[in-house]
Order: C-alpha cells, then sequence, then structure tokens
C-alpha cells in the first residue's frame, strides 16, 4: 500500500515541519522559519493526510530528515 498512493511533500530541514509550496511564484517556503532550506521528500498519501489531522488538533508533528550526501 505504501507505494500505491505516493505523494511529494516539500518539508523544512531545520525545523522538520511542512512547507507551503506556490505554485504560481514556483517557490516553497516554511511557515514557521521563513526563508530556509527545503527539501522535497517522498511518502505514502494516507501519512501526509495523518500528518494534516494532528496539525487540526494542535499537535505539530516534525520529521526528522537525515543529509543528503
Amino acid at each position: 500500500r505504501f507505494d500505491a498512493d505516493r505523494t511529494i511533500v516539500p518539508v523544512c530541514e531545520s525545523c522538520g515541519m511542512i512547507a507551503i509550496h506556490n505554485d504560481y511564484k514556483k517557490k516553497s517556503f516554511c511557515p514557521v522559519c521563513g526563508d530556509s532550506e527545503i527539501a522535497s521528500i517522498e511518502l505514502s498519501y494516507a501519512f501526509k493526510l495523518l500528518l494534516d489531522e494532528l496539525k487540526a488538533m494542535g499537535v505539530y508533528p516534525k520529521l526528522l530528515l537525515k543529509t543528503k550526501y
């Protein structure tokens, strides 16, 4: 099921929160940190929905990213 519904999500590398991507300006930014390094990761859409539900309840999950190198 994991690879059946994958999606690409921008994530802030400094705080681990899901970033916002503006398609019109072709720019991603973090709502917490402002301008910081943004990485695009691939994850399950069901997991993204779980993260959105947690944020709606006031729980802000952070994703820990490993280095790219």
